[in-house]
């Protein structure tokens, strides 16, 4: 069962933060014949505007226009509805490791509760997901293009820049300051049950 009640054809990749959509964005744009955009209207998309959806639908509706953005997650009740939602997901730990290198201490175990809440009512439900791991396959990268009917014009032939944290305070979850480890059972929970969730599109 697809997470879409009238799939008109179209589609939109979202996750949490700090799970590749920006290098995914800038690689299919790159050798795709589709406009593929990160994030293109910003923090805007945090708004709590209901009529503000329009702006996102009438973006996202466009013709050969793919947005990979991890601001619609909070949209996805409504994105659903009309297009197919495939989640970009990353094992929730490694996440955590990653905002915490970008976010002050004392807000960390806000970011590993709300990191959670988003697993697991994404990763483990009736979503197409696609990996993180498998971001620089390129056979899961055709094979996703060919599931969204993405034409690829040319083969990667360089790096594509990642969005990655200028300076590495935390290198593993040993690492992080005290307080920042606490109540995160449930991020471990998740992280092992990530590595079931079968490789996705083969």
């Amino acid at each position: 069962m697809l997470n879409c009640s009238k799939n008109s054809g179209k589609y939109v990749i979202t996750g949490y933060g700090r799970s590749g959509t920006f290098y995914l964005s800038t690689l299919l744009n790159d050798i795709t014949d589709f406009t593929v955009k990160h994030e293109p209207r910003g923090k805007k998309d945090l708004s709590k505007n209901k009529s503000y959806y329009q702006k996102i639908y009438k973006d996202i509706n466009q013709e050969k226009y793919l947005e990979i953005n991890s601001y619609l997650r909070f949209w996805i009740n409504k994105i659903k509805k009309t297009h197919e939602i495939i989640i970009l997901a990353r094992c929730p730990l490694e996440i955590y490791l990653s905002v915490c290198n970008r976010k002050p201490a004392h807000t960390h175990i806000f970011f590993a509760k709300e990191i959670s809440e988003f697993c697991e009512s994404y990763y483990f439900s009736n979503f197409r997901i696609f990996k993180f791991d498998n971001i620089n396959n390129m056979e899961y990268i055709k094979n996703l293009c060919q599931y969204m009917n993405l034409v690829i014009t040319k083969y990667p032939t360089n790096e594509y820049p990642k969005n990655t944290n200028k300076s590495i305070i935390y290198k593993t979850i040993n690492d992080l300051p005290s307080n920042s480890k606490k109540n995160i059972c449930k991020l471990h929970q998740l992280s092992n049950k990530y590595k079931t969730i079968a490789d996705w599109p083969k």
